[in-house]
């Protein structure tokens, strides 16, 4: 763990007050918090090429230590063209799913959190924080970079989430071959063009192999964000699927056919719900109510589905304030 000894500047996320940069970081910061705030609508177009300027105009070796207003602690590299977001004073990551943790805590409801595609393993962070209720949480990254990020973020919050260097799949135990470039959050088993080269090779696993979860007593939360693999994900999860399980999963905006939702709904049964960040709910009861939000092409839009009467009864009442 190297980098937990690294220097690091260290970033309040609620009033935005900075410790351990010196000027030139200074100022790099204060141009991405600038960067973050102008490109938040609708969908942060061209931050990631701001973010590349930035850094080259005021570069640092360091780590951006993110500390939230609760127990979690949030670690990137310093000018990281995704995550340098958070630079910016009370951006709140994928406000609809943040919604849904916030009610949650607020209504005492206890649940495991698979983290599938967990990244850095921001939502393993926040999940299992005291704020949020303490769940447990499970992170599950396919590339081995994205991975030894999460191993530093779950060191920095007391290893108080499982991780596992592997890819959700519909079968356990296969070698498969990663594919994607320099951007992290965009790694997939799929290849997006024919020029697309596989970095490197990993192990599969299946929500059906994670026999740790006691599916029959505990209520669980599947988040997917794998890159188009989320039918084949659902496919080796059945027994997740039968009992308390909500599926957070992406439709991108680029999709007007609406496939992955479409498949949750009619090869899976599952109910969709589309969410806030108040924690209210709107059940989708016809694609083209999809079309109408989904106004963004380049963005990724976060919807939750589920068969069970928990979850439904749940997304179908009002939250508490």
């Amino acid at each position: 763990m190297q980098s937990l000894k690294k220097p690091s500047i260290k970033l309040d996320w609620n009033n935005g007050s900075v410790d351990g940069a010196n000027w030139r970081e200074r100022a790099g910061l204060a141009l991405l918090r600038l960067a973050a705030v102008a490109t938040r609508s609708p969908e942060r177009p061209g931050f990631s090429k701001m973010a590349a300027g930035i850094s080259a105009l005021f570069p640092s070796d360091k780590f951006i230590r993110v500390q939230f207003d609760d127990d979690t602690v949030y670690q990137f590299p310093y000018g990281d063209a995704y995550w340098s977001v958070l630079c910016a004073p009370g951006f709140r990551y994928e406000p609809e799913i943040d919604g849904f943790v916030r009610r949650c805590a607020r209504e005492n409801i206890d649940y495991v959190f698979l983290d599938c595609g967990a990244n850095f393993g921001y939502w393993s962070c926040r999940t299992s924080s005291k704020a949020a209720g303490g769940q447990r949480a499970i992170a599950i990254e396919a590339s081995s970079e994205s991975y030894g990020h999460a191993m530093r973020n779950r060191a920095l919050n007391d290893n108080r989430f499982e991780a596992h260097h592997r890819a959700i799949s519909d079968e356990n135990g296969q070698a498969v071959t990663l594919f994607g470039g320099h951007k992290h959050e965009q790694r997939s088993l799929i290849a997006m063009s024919e020029t697309d080269c596989g970095t490197e090779t990993v192990r599969t696993v299946n929500l059906d192999g994670l026999n740790s979860v006691d599916l029959a007593h505990e209520k669980t939360v599947v988040k997917l964000d794998v890159e188009g693999m989320e039918v084949r994900a659902l496919e080796g999860g059945t027994q997740w699927l039968n009992g308390d399980a909500l599926v957070i999963f992406e439709d991108h905006g680029s999709d007007r056919d609406h496939l992955t939702a479409k498949a949750m709904k009619e090869r899976f049964g599952l109910r969709i719900f589309a969410g806030s960040p108040t924690g209210e709910f709107t059940e989708i009861v016809d694609f083209e109510q999809l079309t109408r939000l989904k106004k963004v092409r380049r963005k990724g839009y976060d919807f939750f589905a589920s068969a069970s009467p928990f979850w439904i009864d749940f997304m179908l009442t009002a939250p508490s304030r």
